[in-house]
């Protein structure tokens, strides 16, 4: 795209319209440099790992004695997300030629999955999305090899990936937190060779992943990793964040609010997602009923994005002129995305039988 149609990207190279240095989810280069690397620590509108990254891949001009870069940091980043994208698409071709036993279905699999439009446009945005596909798409991979051959090593890889996700996306909740503790000394029980040695390291993996949460809550009294939680709890509830009332801020939360700002990265973010996190929490309390049924009424907004094609989901210059786009959002949204997802589970059932079924439940589905 780059060398054929420059005319039709962003200033000839960008594939959106924002460069990694203005997005919602990160710091400023000009911010982070003077700070240094504790403003990683200070960072808590999101996790930090593609700040950390920009901030490394910045080095080349800092070092010399200019300023950060942005053009080069993004082109930089272009060239790691083309080496996330081929390392999904191996996982994928792995994991169905597992499935199948079969190279040639593995490939043409991998192939559809590599030109799907929704795809190449998660992995051509300059924000964490791509860090996060990558990550998440380990962590489910070697939790699915750990399940099938029950290979500790395995159980091992998948805490490993799980906490790299953790520093790419808000997924170390705490209820996702607690699940991963049942799970930590679950796997130890069905390991067919138990190794106390990978257990340590298993202990080791899960307790960084509370290291987030824990600074979130000693510097912002939140567990959640992203300042922007806040407004997501206060919009689930349909509560108009305009109509909150201002409250006070305990003063330790803005004193480390303001030891680092850039971009949203700022006290009245901190003070925000004090404010609406109280109002939304006192309202599920206070209002349970009633809290149920406008998350009822959320999932008539969630629900109708699921099913529209992930390709729309933000603007990108390559995507809009993929031939095949309109195929294949037609294919893979709406009833069309149902179909396939409860035609696959009735042939796996067919196929299977009842029996066959539970077993795969009983290995994989809890």
């Amino acid at each position: 795209m780059r060398i054929v149609m420059p005319e039709v990207l962003r200033e000839g190279y960008r594939f959106q319209d924002w460069t990694s240095n203005w997005m919602m989810q990160t710091l400023g280069l000009e911010d982070m440099h003077p700070f240094g690397p504790r403003s990683l620590w200070y960072n808590h509108i999101y996790p930090p790992l593609e700040d950390a990254i920009r901030y490394v891949l910045s080095f080349p001009e800092t070092s010399a004695g200019l300023g950060p870069d942005g053009l080069q940091v993004d082109f930089r980043l272009y060239v790691l997300y083309a080496v996330c994208f081929g390392i999904v698409n191996a996982l994928i071709f792995i994991w169905v030629r597992n499935l199948t036993k079969n190279s040639w279905w593995a490939l043409a699999t991998t192939f559809v999955w590599a030109i799907s439009p929704g795809y190449v446009m998660t992995m051509t945005l300059l924000d964490p999305s791509p860090l996060s596909m990558l990550s998440i798409s380990l962590t489910f991979f070697f939790l699915f090899y750990f399940l099938k051959y029950r290979n500790l090593a395995y159980a091992t890889a998948f805490f490993a990936a799980l906490l790299l996700a953790s520093t790419a996306r808000s997924v170390t909740q705490p209820h996702v937190l607690l699940v991963v503790v049942i799970a930590l000394i679950a796997f130890w029980f069905i390991a067919k060779k138990r190794s106390w040695i990978l257990m340590a390291v298993n202990i080791v993996l899960v307790g960084l992943m509370f290291v987030i949460p824990v600074k979130q809550f000693l510097l912002y009294n939140t567990l959640d990793t992203t300042s922007f939680a806040g407004y997501h709890r206060a919009g689930m509830l349909w509560i108009d964040p305009r109509t909150v009332p201002a409250v006070e801020t305990p003063q330790y939360i803005v004193d480390n609010a303001l030891v680092f700002s850039s971009r949203y990265n700022t006290q009245e973010t901190i003070k925000d997602n004090y404010r609406l996190t109280k109002a939304a929490n006192e309202f599920i309390i206070h209002h349970p009923l009633e809290a149920v049924q406008r998350l009822g009424k959320s999932l008539g907004v969630t629900v109708p994005e699921l099913l529209r094609p992930s390709s729309m989901y933000t603007q990108n210059y390559m995507v809009e002129r993929m031939p095949w786009r309109s195929a294949f959002d037609w294919l893979f949204s709406g009833w069309r995305y149902l179909v396939i997802l409860f035609g696959a589970a009735a042939v796996i059932i067919y196929t299977r039988g009842k029996s066959g079924s539970l077993a795969l439940i009983r290995k994989y589905g809890w």
